[in-house]
């Protein structure tokens, strides 16, 4: 991104959360940010296409880093904790984008709206990813119940950060938030509790055909195993593939799911042409 735009984006960002969206004008931004008012209007039309930029800005910075880390090769937990310590650290250092929402949303259009939406839609996404990565098939009943507790411990702990300026070890932070999350999942999961709100009591239904096609990993292994047989290969090819499945079903029910070993057995499979549809969706639903 353009230096330039960046600094007007942040700057605005300090004067909307000190003094207000309206109250606050182009030409304070254009002094805080020390540049014309021509280099404003090149970057941005008006007030409120900056709004947007700086929806679109801060998004894309938190989902961005914690994508890289998804990729990374490492324990499922520890890639939880490294998410949840950048996103605190990205908060600690963007606290002006915290206290400038929602309470500026009460002028918000269609394009902001939809564009808050999708980044509580992709929060969303990551949340039921990092739990499935973590706990495998047995955490379905519980996804949203999880995400919501998630989603609880670091609103509650960066709003502390924010709106009472607390320094914190984020790294031990993380951590505990984690063993939180974990203390109770464990608890749901041994007492066999009953799920407090399930996909039927979602109101937003796009989200929820969505993630009902996504999550049911059980049902995608078994067509995965259905069109293993329906492949014309040489049976002992066939045994190798039923032995590659039972890996990923045997690794995926497994408390802690590795998913170096997940990833391996899913591209053996997906080396067959007829099974790479179905492996991918398989790929889609385990959150890999």
């Amino acid at each position: 991104m353009n230096e330039k735009k960046k600094r007007i984006l942040e700057e605005s960002m300090k004067l909307f959360s000190r003094k207000g969206f309206h109250a606050t004008s182009i030409q304070e931004i254009v002094e805080q940010s020390e540049v014309s008012k021509g280099a404003f209007y090149l970057y941005f039309s008006s007030k409120d296409e900056l709004n947007i930029e700086i929806i679109k800005y801060y998004s894309e910075l938190v989902f961005g880093k914690l994508e890289k880390i998804q990729q990374q090769d490492m324990e499922n937990r520890k890639k939880l904790q490294a998410q949840i310590q950048v996103l605190i650290d990205i908060i600690s250092e963007h606290k002006e984008y915290v206290m400038m929402y929602p309470r500026e949303l009460v002028h918000v259009g269609k394009d902001i709206d939809q564009l808050i939406q999708d980044s509580n839609k992709k929060s969303f996404e990551w949340m039921k990813a990092s739990l499935l990565q973590l706990y495998g098939a047995k955490i379905e009943p519980y996804i949203i119940d999880g995400s919501i507790l998630l989603e609880g411990l670091l609103h509650g702990y960066t709003k502390a950060i924010v709106f009472h300026n607390i320094q914190i070890d984020t790294t031990a932070l993380s951590e505990f938030i984690v063993d939180r999350l974990d203390d109770m999942i464990q608890n749901m999961l041994h007492n066999h509790v009953e799920p407090q709100v399930k996909w039927s009591q979602l109101s937003y239904p796009r989200v929820k055909e969505e993630t009902n096609t996504s999550i049911n990993v059980q049902d995608q292994i078994l067509l995965v195993k259905k069109q293993i047989e329906q492949t014309n290969i040489e049976e002992q090819q066939k045994e190798q593939l039923r032995e590659v499945v039972e890996v990923i079903e045997q690794e995926w029910r497994k408390e802690r799911t590795n998913m170096v070993i997940v990833r391996g057995m899913l591209a053996e499979l997906a080396q067959i042409e007829s099974l790479k549809k179905a492996t991918n969706q398989l790929k889609i639903s385990m959150g890999v």
